[in-house]
């Protein structure tokens, strides 16, 4: 098997590589019709990840996973902001295993880029994230949160601060 993709849960959940394979724990709905459903603003489901994995031909191993992050709006899709962009990578440094830092490009439009970890074993959770963020050092939200919230569990995702 050279890939594993999890769906199900409606906003993004952690990627890993795990033998040189990737495993997507959960992409989040791309197209749904989900959009005004209040309570759940925390997770950020208006964000859309676009997954675009590149294997090795023979061995189906990652050699790189970009994400062009959308947002829905108003049931369309349309790019998501450069600071959405940033506010995904954080994400992904911090629940991803197995990659180096993402890293974000914004020509023609916001993506990000993660590479697999250069680390011995099969699996590495050292370099999913610890390292730090999109940036090399934690951003500040991209916008003050309502109201305070606790801190999520490990492998949950971080308060989005975007009221709808």
């Amino acid at each position: 098997m050279d890939l594993v993709h999890g769906h199900s849960a409606h906003h993004p959940r952690p990627v890993e590589v795990y033998a040189g394979k990737l495993i997507l724990h959960g992409c989040g709905d791309f197209i749904d019709d989900y959009e005004g459903i209040t309570g759940y603003e925390r997770y950020r489901d208006d964000l859309r990840p676009l997954y675009l994995a590149t294997l090795e031909p023979g061995t189906g191993r990652l050699r790189e996973l970009r994400i062009v992050p959308f947002q829905a709006h108003r049931m369309r899709l349309r790019h998501a902001s450069a600071a959405d962009a940033r506010w995904l990578g954080a994400l992904f440094d911090r629940l991803a295993r197995g990659f180096a830092p993402a890293v974000l490009t914004t020509d023609p439009a916001p993506a990000l880029t993660l590479h697999p970890a250069r680390a011995p074993g099969p699996c590495s959770s050292a370099a999913g994230g610890a390292a730090g963020p999109v940036t090399g050092r934690r951003p500040p939200p991209p916008r003050p949160a309502p109201a305070p919230a606790a801190p999520p569990p490990r492998g949950g995702s971080p308060p989005s601060g975007r009221p709808r």
